[in-house]
C-alpha cells in the first residue's frame, strides 16, 4: 500500500481585512487653516489641585 500525501491547505483570506483599507481612511478637511479641534471636557480643570 502507498502512503497518501496530504494536499496543501488553501490559505483562507480575510475579505474584511483585504479590504479595510478602502473604507477606513481618515477625513480631510477642505481647509487646514480653519481646522480646530473642539474640547472633550470644556467645563473640567486639566489638571486638578487636590487640598491637602
Amino acid at each position: 500500500m502507498t502512503k497518501k500525501t496530504k494536499r496543501p491547505a488553501i490559505p483562507l483570506t480575510n475579505p474584511v481585512a483585504k479590504h479595510a483599507g478602502k473604507f477606513n481612511r481618515a477625513a480631510t478637511f477642505r481647509d487646514g487653516r480653519t481646522y480646530t479641534r473642539k474640547l472633550k471636557h470644556k467645563s473640567q480643570e486639566p489638571f486638578p489641585i487636590r487640598a491637602a
